[in-house]
């Protein structure tokens, strides 16, 4: 049924429990695993460059840990007889996954979601909404 799985990763707890979703139905349907994790730029936090010493050298020791952390689930994921790849992408986290769907071929993507509702969804956006909106596949939202 589906060949290819994109699973967007922050690593927090929660989006473990979204892997191994993802992973479950990937050994059902034989497909490759894309574990992407999105680099957002520094500056969409801080604002401006002074309030930092380096971000140049922040942003590298954030790509190295990302992909040291990406390196990991893979590792384990193939231990388990599973096929994966790794991607790290920088930009705003929906534009990024939902271009890498394009990038990979997926035909799945497999997120989380905090679950915000209210003036808080409203004020930070919904990465999972708009993923679903935007996608040129299913996006499967696991709470």
């Amino acid at each position: 049924m589906y060949q290819k799985i994109l699973v967007p990763t922050d690593f927090s707890e929660p989006s473990e429990g979204v892997w191994q979703h993802a992973a479950e139905l990937a050994k059902l349907c034989g497909a490759k695993l894309v574990a992407l994790y999105v680099v957002e730029p520094v500056l969409s936090h801080y604002g401006m460059v002074g309030l930092i010493p380096s971000v140049t050298e922040l942003e590298e020791q954030h790509d190295i840990a990302s992909q040291v952390k990406l390196k990991e689930l893979a590792d384990k994921a193939k231990s388990e007889g599973l096929n994966v790849e790794t991607r790290v992408l920088k930009g705003k986290p929906w534009r990024a996954i939902v271009e890498a769907v394009a990038d990979t071929g997926a035909d799945l993507v497999v997120m989380g979601t905090h679950g915000r509702t209210g003036i808080s969804h409203e004020a930070l956006g919904s990465t999972a909404e708009r993923v679903v909106q935007r996608a040129a596949c299913p996006v499967l939202v696991v709470r």
